[in-house]
C-alpha cells in the first residue's frame, strides 16, 4: 500500500498518496511502518505544511530511532519554525525510551550548535557507549571534544580546555589537529 502513496506522489496526487500512507500505516504488524511515516513527512514537505511533517517524522524515529537520515530532514523542518528547545525535548525523551544510539549522537551535535558543549559531550559519551565505540561515533565525539576545549581555550579556563582536548585526542591519537591544539 505503501508503494502506491510514492507512486501518488509522483503523479501528484497528494491526497490520494496521503490516503495511501494511511492505509499503510493502519495495517496491524506492518513491516514498511517507516516508509509509510517518511512518505507522509516527504509529503507535507512538498505541500510546505511543516508541522505535519514534524510529526510524520517524530512518529517515525519513535518507531524506529536507527533511521539517521530522517533526524536531518526532522531537523531542518525544526529549525524552519525555530523550534530548537522543543528539538533537545524530543531528543532527550527518545534517548531515555531506547536503548540506540542515535539520538544520543544527534541530542549530542544539537547541543553543540547551541553552545552547551559540557551537556553535548555527556550525550556523546553515552552514544559512544551504546554503539560500543563505533569508529562514526568516535569521529564525532572527537570533534565534539575539540570544539568544546576550544571553547573552554577562549574563556581562558586553560587546565579544563587541555583535559577536554586530551580526551578528544585519545579517540585519534595521530590527529595532527587534535594534536596542535593540545599543545
Amino acid at each position: 500500500i505503501f508503494l502506491d502513496g510514492w507512486y501518488k506522489i509522483s503523479q501528484k496526487d497528494y491526497s490520494g498518496a496521503q490516503v495511501s500512507f494511511e492505509k499503510a500505516l493502519a495495517v496491524k504488524d506492518n513491516a514498511e511502518k517507516t516508509l509509510s511515516h517518511a512518505g507522509l513527512a516527504q509529503l507535507f514537505e512538498i505541500q510546505k505544511q511543516p508541522q505535519k511533517a514534524i510529526i510524520a517524522w517524530q512518529s517515525l524515529l519513535q518507531e524506529d530511532p536507527t533511521q539517521i537520515a530522517a533526524y536531518g530532514a526532522w531537523l531542518r523542518q525544526m529549525q524552519e519554525l525555530k523550534r530548537a528547545k522543543e528539538a533537545v525535548t524530543f531528543l532527550s525523551d527518545l534517548e531515555k525510551k531506547t536503548d540506540k544510539w542515535q539520538p544520543s549522537l544527534v541530542l549530542a551535535q544539537v547541543l553543540a550548535l547551541q553552545g552547551q558543549f559540557s551537556d553535548a559531550v555527556k550525550h556523546v559519551d553515552i552514544a559512544l557507549e551504546r554503539s560500543a565505540n563505533s569508529m562514526d561515533v568516535k569521529q564525532v565525539a572527537a570533534d565534539l571534544y575539540m570544539k568544546h576545549g576550544l571553547n573552554l581555550r577562549s574563556q581562558q579556563k586553560l587546565a579544563e580546555a587541555k583535559i577536554i582536548m586530551l580526551k578528544a585526542l585519545n579517540f585519534f591519537p595521530s590527529n595532527m589537529l587534535i594534536l596542535a591544539n593540545v599543545i
